[in-house]
């Protein structure tokens, strides 16, 4: 593509400030930034055109064009032949792009008030839908391939120099805040972005729930981990676990994986260390410091999808309305592969039922007391363990109840292992 020939024919039409005009060829060279692009351009520009009016005797009228941008030379030798110069702003941004560098002093002083201890930062801008539109026909009236979006160099440019002035790195990734400028206002404002803390628990007592504490019960999850809201000095917490068990269940061996998320925090700096001493636990909850880590954001999704396709291992102790024979132990013992179908359990408060099938891949039965089973279940996540031994009145098929015509209720239940 001839760059020379294209710009001659759009400021033909359009005015363009040397940053849009080189916006729209951003693609090509190497090492410029776009308003270096846009100027050279326009050097060359004024050579031909100024060739042209000397030598040919044409070519004045894309010389006032070109001198309606305000590039300098070009006014100066339009004025010189004794011309009147007609400067016009410019039609994609309107001049804005002249005073994005003059937004950084008011971006550093107010990062400074902010008071946030972070470490990375990336900067978004907030820029008018006439300019993008106007923008976009312009490239797509002139079939532009090369162009870059007008946010995408000022968010570049100010990330530049607000850099230099913070001495922080940008991260375009992960950043600790999200610095947002609206460009024609001058507004500023600071987002802070969560934190994410991966680690797995293991309760040790019943009655702790995962996430509210309810009356009667000794404590719960969230009471555990709230000591890391001051810590971060955040605004609250967000608890993500693989799955959850009753307040009633005990969770033992490897721990449940959980992902703490900290939201709005003030300070960035602190260390996976901090956050261990911080999460040493009580004797109701243990976390297993030895998998603490921060996490990424995608992790939380990823750890929901997980829990439903987790082998998890439960202990349980079911008492039976009539006496339990080895014949009953050898029928558990054989059944293998059990795809199990669940309506919403009673005891979960929900307007719609839901069915869900998941599989049991075994079962270990011992015989504590005539009519008292220890049942060792490997299932798949996402079983309602008490349903499936109790049968839920028929609306868990098949269940423990129903392979020994009997009926069972559950006295404990402990998740043992979460295999991922």
């Amino acid at each position: 593509m001839d760059p020379i020939g294209k710009a001659a024919s759009i400021l033909d039409r359009y005015t363009l400030c040397a940053h849009c005009l080189g916006r729209l060829f951003a693609l090509m060279g190497y090492g410029l930034e776009n308003h270096e692009r846009g100027t050279a351009i326009m050097n060359l520009l004024n050579m031909v055109h100024v060739y042209e009016v000397r030598n040919e005797g044409r070519g004045l009228e894309r010389l006032l064009a070109l001198a309606s941008t305000g590039h300098r030379a070009t006014v100066d030798y339009v004025r010189s032949l004794g011309l009147k110069v007609d400067l016009r702003p410019c039609y994609v941004c309107g001049g804005l792009m002249d005073r994005v560098e003059g937004l950084v002093d008011a971006v550093v002083d107010a990062v400074a008030k902010s008071g946030i201890k972070f470490r990375t930062f990336e900067v978004g801008t907030r820029i008018d839908e006439a300019i993008l539109a106007r923008e976009m026909e312009l490239v797509k009236e002139f079939g532009i391939t090369t162009s870059e979006n007008i946010k995408r160099e000022a968010n570049r440019r100010l990330g530049r120099l607000i850099r230099r002035r913070l001495g922080k790195p940008v991260d375009k990734n992960r950043p600790d805040i999200v610095i947002v400028i609206d460009v024609e206002s001058g507004s500023i404002s600071i987002e802070r972005m969560p934190i994410y803390v991966y680690t797995r628990y293991i309760k040790h007592s019943r009655g702790v729930t995962q996430v509210q504490r309810i009356p009667g019960m000794v404590g719960s999850i969230r009471d555990e981990v709230e000591p890391l809201k001051r810590l971060f000095m955040a605004e609250d917490l967000y608890l993500h676990a693989a799955g959850r068990e009753d307040m009633d269940v005990r969770m033992l061996g490897n721990g449940r994986p959980l992902v703490i998320e900290v939201s709005k925090p003030m300070n960035y700096e602190v260390t996976i260390e901090e956050v261990a001493r911080t999460l040493s636990g009580s004797g109701l909850v243990m976390f297993r410091l030895d998998e603490l880590r921060y996490a990424a954001p995608g992790e939380v999704t990823a750890l929901k999808a997980e829990a439903k396709t987790h082998v998890k291992l439960y202990r349980a102790l079911a008492l039976s309305d009539r006496p339990i024979d080895e014949g009953d132990l050898k029928r558990l013992e054989e059944a293998r592969n059990l795809v199990v179908s669940q309506l919403t359990p009673r005891r979960i408060k929900r307007r719609r039922l839901k069915r869900r099938r998941r599989t049991v891949y075994s079962m270990w039965p011992y015989l504590v007391g005539p009519q008292v089973v220890e049942l060792f279940i490997r299932a798949q996540g996402g079983l309602y363990v008490k349903e499936f031994i109790d049968g839920d009145m028929g609306r868990t098929t098949p269940s423990v109840s129903e392979m020994l015509g009997a009926r069972l209720s559950v006295v404990e239940l402990d998740v043992l292992a979460i295999y991922d």
